[in-house]
């Protein structure tokens, strides 16, 4: 319901919620199983994490345009951030030649992805210009998605092949609670891009859009406009979580099972 209400637009049909955590793969391997049973396994499909800034939108829509391009061509496509530094915080894609796909001018072959380096390394990345952050933004064709997945991990791909199938069915809840609990939980990182990649099968479509990945306070503390003294400016909405500094007055509207707190 909470996403429902940030998203009037998406028809509740279209919203697929899981009753509980399978990590990343369970959840969109179930929504390209969905889509393919209700518009063919040739319908596109984006993953994308709620919790990015993205303070560029076109050049970010230019890269899904990009991305959707070869995926049409049977490519499993990521999206790389340009570097704006060595961080160790993010995990790293190593970019080869180019895909030499019409529409994505800009798409490379995928020749790894690697875990979140150290200082040094990081900036050998940085230097050889190949490398891109790893933002976890995943684009293909339903069907390709899910014949990776069924090479790759059958029985994660049988369940939700079966969830899927019951999905508009009167069946749907009885077939989620006694197949999901027991799918397989894994990130799609490793349970299709890094072997899929190893194989050839994977493209990048670089992009510099100004991204950042609200991972913790630090990084939040940064978005948000600070004042010369006192707490940050502005609003942060965390799932159910606020926090108010001293002297601010608290309004808290729709606030059931939340704890209020000004300090």
């Amino acid at each position: 319901d909470a996403v429902a209400g940030q998203l009037p637009q998406v028809p509740a049909a279209n919203l697929l919620a899981e009753p509980s955590p399978r990590d990343s793969m369970a959840a969109i391997g179930l929504a390209a199983a969905v889509i393919a049973q209700r518009h063919g396994r040739q319908a596109l499909v984006g993953s994308f994490a709620a919790d990015h800034v993205i303070a560029d939108e076109q050049a970010f829509a230019q890269a899904v345009l990009q991305a959707a391009a070869l995926a049409q061509e049977g490519w499993v496509v990521t999206i790389g951030i340009q570097a704006t530094g060595p961080s160790t915080a993010f995990g790293y894609i190593h970019a080869g030649q180019s895909t030499a796909v019409a529409g994505a001018p800009d798409g490379r072959v995928v020749l790894g992805f690697t875990e979140k380096p150290d200082a040094a390394t990081a900036a050998q990345y940085l230097a050889s210009g190949d490398y891109r952050w790893n933002a976890g933004m995943f684009v293909s064709r339903a069907g390709v998605l899910l014949d990776h997945l069924a090479r790759q991990r059958p029985g994660l791909a049988a369940g939700v092949e079966e969830i899927a199938a019951a999905w508009d069915t009167p069946q749907r809840e009885e077939t989620l609670a006694r197949v999901w609990p027991g799918l397989e939980k894994i990130a799609i990182d490793h349970a299709i891009a890094e072997p899929v990649a190893a194989a050839g099968g994977v493209a990048v479509v670089p992009a510099s859009m100004g991204w950042d990945d609200v991972g913790g306070f630090d990084v939040l503390a940064e978005l948000v406009p600070a004042r010369q003294q006192g707490p940050a400016a502005g609003t942060a909405v965390l799932d159910a979580l606020a926090e108010a500094g001293q002297e601010t007055d608290v309004e808290a509207r729709g606030s059931d099972g939340a704890l209020v707190a000004s300090t």
